[in-house]
């Protein structure tokens, strides 16, 4: 139906917005909060914490300033920032462990997708092709 009228998708789905450049571009009217969560980002000392209603568009915001600090550290702007490709949702049957345990396995999965970035930028990386099994 969407694709009649000239969407690829439902334009009211309460999907996130993607952290690409695509997803930066349909991101509108929210220009404030991100360049306050980017600064909260950036900033070591702080963890910046969004609260809100469920799809008033809280995990785009940080899909979005994820991927704009990503884009700054690529282009030599600021310091290392690699967000990870996916938001985390706490679910029902998740117990502090098991959620812990996909949390790091990610964050350690990111490290290695992301290991030619940083080694571009002249951080020091372990070989990954030891640990990416």
């Amino acid at each position: 139906m969407w694709e009649e009228l000239g969407f690829r998708d439902n334009p009211y789905s309460p999907k996130p917005i993607l952290a690409n450049k695509e997803g930066s571009e349909l991101l509108v009217g929210r220009d404030v909060e991100l360049r306050k969560l980017m600064t909260y980002i950036r900033s070591s000392d702080t963890h910046p914490t969004l609260e809100g209603p469920n799809g008033v568009g809280k995990t785009s915001l940080v899909s979005v300033a994820g991927y704009k600090l990503l884009k700054e550290f690529e282009d030599g702007k600021h310091g290392a920032y690699i967000p990870l490709s996916s938001p985390f949702q706490l679910t029902s049957e998740d117990t502090l462990q098991s959620f812990k345990q996909r949390v790091l396995y990610a964050v350690a999965q990111q490290f290695i997708a992301s290991s030619g970035l940083l080694k571009e930028k002249g951080y020091s990386v372990p070989d990954d092709d030891k640990i990416d099994q």
